[in-house]
């Protein structure tokens, strides 16, 4: 049982997104799953890669932390702009 009271399909267990989601919905979260899983995965491969070709434990830091400071300010900037287009538009 799920948490509404209905019963859970065995074939529909696996699907992360909803029913009834348009395709442009689908689209967005796709896009956004794959951004969040290219993210991880330099996240976790940029670190080895600058340690391999003789980066310093504090310089490899540095480089991490300039690129999430990087996403973060293009997301963070992204978002508002949006927002204050879509208020005004």
């Amino acid at each position: 049982m799920s948490g509404r009271g209905e019963a859970v399909s065995l074939d529909r267990w696996w699907q992360m997104l909803p029913r009834g989601l348009s395709s442009d919905a689908r689209r967005l979260l796709v896009g956004k799953a794959v951004r969040a899983f290219s993210d991880g995965l330099v996240s976790v491969v940029l670190p080895l890669y600058l340690l391999q070709v003789g980066f310093s434990a504090f310089e490899v830091g540095q480089v991490k932390m300039g690129a999430l400071v990087a996403s973060t300010s293009y997301s963070r900037s992204r978002t508002l702009v949006l927002g204050i287009a879509a208020h005004h538009g």
